[in-house]
Formats: structure tokens, sequence, C-alpha cells
């Protein structure tokens, strides 16, 4: 599971009052932005507004890929009362311009770590969209910060941030590369093209390693087409374990009545395969060369 984190920018909304320290300058966002832990500078609720103080800000906007599947987002603060009477604190979001507050907890006389988590958005009550989280949804993230509803004693917080979990799609990786050359000509080698990929693709085909490749090179051989693929399925697939298959077509130089041709191998055509698609075929080999002694043997046919 990935995560992302935001810590805020600017104010947002305030709700009942609220006082900073120290006091200047006078935003209250900069008192809890901070990246490291400092408990020197914080904000303070003194007192509620029908019932509710709240300070949320505002923040760098997530990012987060279209195919993730979120799985929370949560506040972080910490936080502390100012006597041992019980008091409350919690984390708050804003969402589509409506503000919601955590149960919050009793918070220790020392500034203390806290965080409240939304598994869910809590305006529809489904899991969060990545748009809802990049602020572009129809319901978008706004805004997070910290509530409280008993201010007897006094509530602060020294450091507030937001944190988003998500999981991305099974893109395991994927490398891929494509040459065409036309080499000079004093190396006889007319022309290449080449080209690889190493892909991990989602479940259950674990991985696949493919090559081809389409060269010309100097006479006497006039052309060679090779080609390569590695392939290791899931083991449930009908119980192929592995695959391993390579393929050569190559023409001599005489390309007029060739099997009158004298001397060793005129043409050539091999073929190897070696596979274990099934747990009763080990491997396969087939490899026929004519050569023009086989021919004359035969007495002119092919053997």
């Amino acid at each position: 599971m990935a995560s992302d984190l935001r810590r805020p920018t600017s104010d947002d909304a305030t709700t009942g009052t609220w006082s900073v320290t120290p006091t200047s300058p006078t935003t209250k966002f900069d008192k809890v932005d901070e990246a490291v832990t400092d408990d020197a500078d914080f904000i303070t609720c003194t007192a509620l507004s029908g019932g509710r103080g709240r300070q949320t800000f505002g923040f760098s906007a997530f990012a987060l890929e279209s195919d993730a599947t979120v799985q929370s987002v949560v506040v972080d603060f910490r936080g502390r009362k100012a006597a041992s009477q019980a008091a409350n604190v919690g984390g708050a979001l804003k969402v589509l311009g409506l503000y919601y507050d955590a149960g919050g907890r009793n918070p220790a006389q020392s500034f203390t770590a806290y965080a409240d988590t939304w598994a869910t958005n809590p305006t529809t009550g489904l899991a969060w969209t990545p748009a809802d989280i990049n602020g572009t949804g129809a319901y978008p993230l706004q805004g997070f910060g910290v509530t409280t509803g008993d201010t007897t004693p006094n509530v602060s917080a020294s450091q507030v941030s937001i944190t988003v979990n998500f999981t991305l799609a099974n893109r395991r990786g994927r490398l891929s590369w494509v040459e065409f050359e036309t080499p000079d000509a004093s190396t006889n080698r007319r022309g290449q093209i080449s080209w690889v990929e190493l892909e991990t693709p989602d479940p259950p085909r674990r991985g696949l390693i493919s090559w081809i490749e389409l060269e010309t090179p100097d006479a006497p051989r006039r052309g060679l087409v090779s080609w390569l693929e590695f392939e290791a399925p899931d083991a449930a697939g009908a119980g192929r374990r592995a695959l391993v298959s390579w393929i050569e077509f190559a023409t001599a130089q005489e390309t007029g009545n060739w099997l009158k041709a004298q001397g060793h191998s005129a043409a050539v055509i091999d073929a190897l395969n070696l596979s274990t698609p099934a747990l009763r075929t080990r491997a396969v080999l087939d490899l026929h060369e004519v050569t023009d002694d086989e021919y004359h043997g035969a007495g002119g046919a092919l053997v």
C-alpha cells in the first residue's frame, strides 16, 4: 500500500475562537505545518460557537492515478489540554463545502500524537474515488484540520497533516526497446531490426519476455529470421509450467535449382522447439538438413 501526505498551506475556515502562539503572524496554518515536530508554536481553541470549535486548512492538491484504490484518509495531529479536567479534540474534514468532525478523545496535558481515519467519503458513505481525493470529483476533498466540542479546559494543536492511503493497479513494470540499423557497407551487413520487451502484466500471467530480430547478414547467407519467446504462465493454468520456443529460417547462397549445388549444404531449414506445455511432454526436437551427398545418394531424390 502506498501513501501521500499533505501539510497545511493556508487557513480555510474558523469556528469558535482560536488564538495563535506566537501571536505574529496572525495566520494559523503556519503554526501547525511543520514536517519535524515543533511544539513551540501552536493554535488554541478558547471558546466554542454553537457548541463547536474547528479550524481547517487548505493544502496542495493530491494527484492520485485514476485507477488507484483509496483505502483511507487520515488526519494526524499533535494535541493537548491546558488542565486535568476532561476535554475533547479530534480531526476534521471538509468535503463539498461541508464539515465533518471526528468523535475525538480526551487528550493528555502535554502534546501527544493522535489520528482520526475516514475509510469512506463522509458525504456519500461510499469508497473514496481518486477524483474525490484530487479535488476534481463530484464530492471533492477540500480541507482538513482539528475540532473540539469542549474547551474547559482549552485545547491546542501544534502539528496537523492529512494522509491518503491507496493501492495502485497491478501494473508491475514494462520495458521495451526497438532499434533499426543500417551499418556501413564494409561490414556487408545491410540492415538489422531488433526489438525486445520485458513485461509483467496482471495475474494470472506472471511474466513474459519476447524478442524478435530480422537481419540480412553478408553473403553467402542471404537472409535470416529468428524469434525467441520465454513465457512462464501461472501454475494453475492447465499444468503448463514453462514454454521456451525458437525458430530459424535460413536460405543459402544458391537461389536457383539448389538441390544440384555441389559441396556442402546448399540450403538448410532448421527448427527447434523445446517445450514443457504439459506434464507428459518433456521436450520435442526436430532437425532436418539436406546435403548434396544425401541428394545424390538417393539417386536424385530427396531423402
